[in-house]
């Protein structure tokens, strides 16, 4: 119990800042940017952290929906695998479209983090412990604006080797983690919800043309 508090009160609301710090990094770096990203101009270069942001959203729905499929551990630790290989790759394109089309795939494996998150907090803590663990995840969503910002400052100057495959390896670390937790949990007998991948995209229109969740969507 211990190591889950740890897990949820610590480990996570570090991850969840190294995942939610994507969505921010280009901000303050855009004229760098356009020095070493080829066809790359001032016009274009914020549709980098905008197309970041819109798969990011989109994904929240997927990634939530499909957690209920496969379980939290397993979709935190393939998100957070799929994530660190779009950012080994994200520095070695130089072409600014392809960094843009890599860009709409980091967001939305980013989107598996931040759901799920809390849903495995709701799930393995402690009702004492969930308030705790909850205000750090999101205190450090909220974090990852300066912390994100601040990162690409100082990470990028000529490329983006540094903050990239910084943040990659943080992933990787995250995902080897819940891998060993995975495997050494007992497995309890929470019966999972016997759902296709096709049922839930399925289901994805009836969703986004809900009413009762239209302001939030707004918002």
């Amino acid at each position: 119990m211990k190591f889950k508090l740890m897990m949820g009160t610590v480990f996570i609301p570090l991850l969840a800042l190294a995942v939610v710090t994507q969505l921010y990094l280009f901000m303050p770096v855009s004229t760098n940017l356009v020095i070493f990203v080829k066809y790359a101009t001032p016009n274009n270069i914020g549709l980098l952290t905008t197309i970041f942001g819109i798969f990011y959203a989109s994904g929240l729905i997927i990634w939530g929906s499909l957690s209920d499929k496969i379980g939290k551990d397993l979709t935190l630790i393939i998100g957070l695998l799929l994530l660190a290989c779009i950012s080994f790759i994200v520095p070695l394109l130089k072409n600014y479209y392809l960094l843009l089309f890599a860009r709409a795939i980091q967001g939305f494996c980013a989107a598996s983090f931040p759901p799920v998150a809390l849903a495995w907090v709701s799930i393995n803590l402690s009702e004492s412990s969930k308030p705790i663990a909850i205000s750090m995840i999101s205190c450090t969503f909220l974090l990852a604006a300066t912390v994100g910002q601040w990162l690409g400052s100082f990470l990028i100057s000529n490329s983006l080797y540094c903050s990239m495959w910084f943040l990659g390896s943080v992933y990787i670390f995250g995902a080897t983690i819940f891998y060993i937790y995975r495997s050494n949990i007992k497995q309890d007998n929470q019966v999972l919800t016997d759902i296709s991948l096709l049922t839930i995209f399925y289901k994805l229109p009836n969703l986004l043309t809900n009413r009762k969740l239209f302001p939030i969507y707004v918002c």
